[in-house]
């Protein structure tokens, strides 16, 4: 059996189901967006499913060491790449603790944890800056909950306007960078992440991951600069508009 479902998490919106003898294709409403999740023990079975799509744009997305895994079927059946997410991650994310240079900016308290009144605020600013077709954003009512457990951090201009934006999802061993933006000095997004890493740091945390778009050269450079590394895995994104 072949998924692209990673948790049960996502039939939270079913709009469609459709089922062949040996294939299942579900659709999704995630944020606006319709994202197709599949279980079939044959992947080409699946073109008679796409056929009875009824909406205008869909998003399809799998997790692969190979980029070009499933290319010519789903160009076959009108899709077309819209995004490469490549994970970058690090065994050991204390190195920096040693870079004079990156340590430098942490000297300094930035950033703050908003109030749930800022959620829609902070959400349209996501939605200004990433596609949501690729990022996964949240709604405001999840981004509330996702506040609500100290994961956004936000830092505003004299102005009082929100200029950086940090999402993280700390778990014991796992140290995941979701959402990260800054429209400001690059000192403020350095400290902002750093507070974070050495708060995970200091309860005994190593490994931290992020998933980084293959051309987004800068985001690439900052991880980098963090230890993170490239580590195989790729999350290949298709759009299909019928």
């Amino acid at each position: 059996m072949e998924t692209n479902a990673f948790s049960d998490d996502v039939f939270t919106n079913v709009e469609e189901f459709y089922s062949s003898e040996n294939s299942i294709l579900v659709s999704c409403l995630d944020c606006g967006v319709r994202r197709l999740y599949y279980y079939t023990v044959d992947i080409l079975a699946l073109n008679s499913l796409f056929q009875s799509l009824k909406f205008e744009e869909y998003v399809l997305e799998f997790l692969t060491k190979n980029p070009d895994d499933k290319k010519t079927f789903l160009k076959e059946n009108g899709f077309e790449l819209l995004a490469q997410m490549t994970r970058m991650s690090t065994r050991d994310c204390s190195a920096f603790l040693n870079d004079s240079v990156l340590s430098q900016y942490g000297l300094s308290e930035e950033g703050q944890v908003p109030e749930i009144k800022f959620a829609p605020s902070i959400n349209g600013r996501l939605h200004e800056i990433f596609d949501s077709r690729v990022s996964h954003l949240l709604s405001d009512d999840e981004l509330i909950r996702s506040i609500e457990r100290g994961e956004v951090e936000i830092h505003c201009n004299g102005n009082g306007a929100i200029d950086a934006i940090l999402q993280v999802v700390v778990k014991p061993q796992n140290f995941y960078i979701n959402q990260i933006y800054n429209g400001s000095e690059k000192r403020i997004i350095h400290a902002m992440l750093q507070k974070r890493l050495k708060k995970y740091i200091a309860q005994g945390g190593k490994y931290a991951y992020a998933w980084v778009e293959k051309d987004n050269i800068a985001s690439i450079k900052f991880h980098e600069k963090y230890g993170f590394k490239f580590d195989g895995l790729w999350n290949m994104v298709y759009v299909l508009k019928k």
